[in-house]
């Protein structure tokens, strides 16, 4: 993450202490509107921490970061099923848009080769 010369790396700390961390990107798209768009990769807060803001100002240092590259959409990806990750993302004004799909190469395998 460090080494990503589009991203951003927030680190939330308090008293010398890390309470968690957002990781973003920005990525120029020629093909798409917008052109500009950002997506948020990490977003880490501590147990003791959560609930209690840490989280929402670290998107809000991101988002800062995003705007000064003009990027007009976010995106990020959590798992289904995450309620505490859907409560949270879904207040930030988030909606689901693509669904991603999975199944094993064995489940796969047995309905593939014939």
């Amino acid at each position: 993450m460090l080494a990503d010369a589009d991203g951003r790396l927030i680190v939330a700390a308090k008293d010398g202490a890390i309470l968690g961390f957002a990781f973003g990107t920005v990525t120029c798209r020629t093909t798409h509107s917008p052109s500009i768009v950002a997506h948020i990769s990490r977003v880490y807060v501590i147990e003791q921490s959560r609930r209690q803001g840490v989280g929402t100002r670290l998107v809000e240092a991101l988002c800062r970061f995003f705007d000064s590259e003009g990027a007009k959409e976010v995106t990020l990806r959590y798992v289904v099923g995450n309620k505490v990750a859907e409560q949270f993302w879904t207040g930030l004004s988030f909606k689901p848009v693509l669904m991603t799909a999975l199944t094993s190469i064995s489940e796969l395998k047995m309905l593939t080769y014939k």
